[in-house]
């Protein structure tokens, strides 16, 4: 299981997420780097080496650094590519958009119409947002209290996502689970 992205995996994401995977004897590797984007995992080599080793579930929590673009939609094509890659691998994926500190010009919209085949982890719609005393003093990432509460929040959606029929990290997009 692998986890890319930027620096909202090292706001107490990661470190509430292994302890859950660890659980279910998943190894959980993370390749995480403060002020990366899209448009640097969509070219990256070590994404493609990462990948050729096999993960069964890829999560992407990028898009943090691109919320003041005035034209997000100018990393649509980026966004497509790193979710083709991970496609291409065979792996299921899970793109965690970032709990928001403000208004974002749209970043994530774009990731959520280009992510796919990647499912969409809306973090703001299932946490509500969080509050002031749920971010470190920079008032931008979560701090141990607001990490651990995504964290949570996430997993339980990755449960309510997981296909009881597939294999271990078989995921059934919303509109198909119950069916």
């Amino acid at each position: 299981m692998l986890h890319i992205g930027d620096s909202f995996v090292h706001a107490s994401l990661w470190q509430n997420l292994r302890p859950r995977f660890r659980s279910l004897g998943t190894e959980y590797v993370v390749d995480a780097a403060t002020a990366t984007y899209t448009t640097t995992w969509a070219t990256s080599p070590e994404l493609d080496k990462w990948l050729a080793r096999g993960p069964s579930l890829v999560l992407v929590t990028l898009g943090a650094n691109e919320a003041d673009m005035p034209q997000p939609e100018e990393h649509a094509r980026a966004i497509e590519a790193v979710s083709r890659k991970i496609a291409r691998s065979n792996a299921a994926c899970v793109w965690i958009a970032p709990p928001m500190w403000k208004r974002d010009t749209g970043i994530l919209e774009v990731i959520h119409e280009h992510c796919a085949p990647c499912l969409f982890f809306d973090s703001d719609a299932v946490l509500g947002g969080l509050s002031a005393d749920e971010r470190q003093p920079d008032r931008i990432h979560p701090n141990k209290r607001g990490g651990e509460r995504w964290a949570r929040a996430f997993w339980s959606w990755l449960d309510d996502h997981r296909d009881p029929a597939g294999a271990t990290w078989s995921l059934l997009p919303f509109e198909r689970r119950g069916s």
